[in-house]
């Protein structure tokens, strides 16, 4: 059983706005269009740090994405900071399970940026 569909980094970039920049597996069929654009959260928000969920269609079923995005200050970016989000996607909503899933990961990822990390979960599925 595949527990998860795709791993993916999302980075704002001020001229093209969001875009995936990192996907493991390489070779999935997600729309990484919508991945991109709802891996952010819809309002302004106060929190530097935010993890949430939404749904996206996915082979006619739904799928959960899992957004852990940070905000972060960037003197060199010309908006004064840079926005960035670690996405899960699965076809299983365990909304607890899944959010503390892509917290953790996001949170050792951004430290380290390894995108070895990505795949760990998985390689042994």
């Amino acid at each position: 059983m595949q527990w998860i569909e795709v791993i993916c980094v999302v980075n704002f970039d001020n001229e093209l706005g969001s875009i995936v920049t990192t996907i493991y597996p390489e070779n999935t069929l997600v729309n990484l269009s919508a991945i991109a654009t709802l891996s952010f959260p819809e309002s302004n928000t106060a929190q530097p740090v935010h993890t949430f969920f939404f749904s996206l269609p996915l082979n006619q079923t739904t799928a959960f994405g899992f957004s852990h995005y940070i905000m972060q200050k960037d003197t060199n970016n010309p908006r004064g900071y840079t926005q960035r989000a670690l996405v899960i996607v699965t076809k299983f909503y365990f909304s607890v399970f899944y959010c503390e899933l892509t917290s953790t990961l996001a949170s050792h990822y951004f430290a380290q940026e390894d995108p070895q990390l990505l795949k760990v979960g998985l390689e042994n599925e």
